[in-house]
């Protein structure tokens, strides 16, 4: 069975994790232009301040902090939010961390999620069919991830 999160009912819960994890956050033609004129400054001010130069040499990147968080993450949340970049934008449909399913806060809360309503389901066999998202205040994806894992014996229901 595949570990992976489903991603169908994904909604940023605003925890922030993804834009704590260091790495590049490589800028798309026009992005630096966006983000300089929304913080009201020049393009050569903002690409020498805010930007280096990626190892490959083929894109600008975002430089973060010490602790490897984003240069623009606040306590009130990402600072150039209205112009952020696509990669930030395309978090976690088009590309993930290593750790997303143990760091961010939205897959933490339906994997705990689906873990209890395989639990449910395990102690008692006869919900199998009966295992509604309503019924168990969880995701489509995660009834279907916990009738799966009783079905396929990962989660014996005995």
């Amino acid at each position: 069975m595949n570990n992976q999160t489903d991603l169908t009912d994904f909604h940023c819960i605003r925890c922030h994790a993804c834009c704590r994890q260091a790495g590049y956050v490589r800028l798309k033609p026009g992005e630096a232009e966006k983000i300089a004129a929304y913080l009201g400054m020049d393009i050569l001010e903002f690409t020498s301040r805010f930007t280096i130069l990626t190892k490959d040499r083929q894109a600008l990147s975002l430089i973060e902090k010490e602790n490897g968080a984003c240069l623009f993450l606040d306590e009130n949340g990402c600072k150039i939010n209205d112009v952020k970049p696509q990669q930030c934008r395309d978090f976690p449909h088009k590309w993930r961390f290593s750790d997303f399913e143990t760091i961010c806060g939205w897959a933490k809360k339906i994997g705990n999620r689906k873990q209890q309503t395989a639990e449910t389901i395990r102690r008692n066999p006869y919900l199998v069919e009966k295992v509604s998202p309503a019924a168990t205040g969880t995701s489509t994806a995660a009834v279907t991830w916990a009738k799966a894992a009783v079905s396929s014996r990962q989660i014996s229901p005995w």
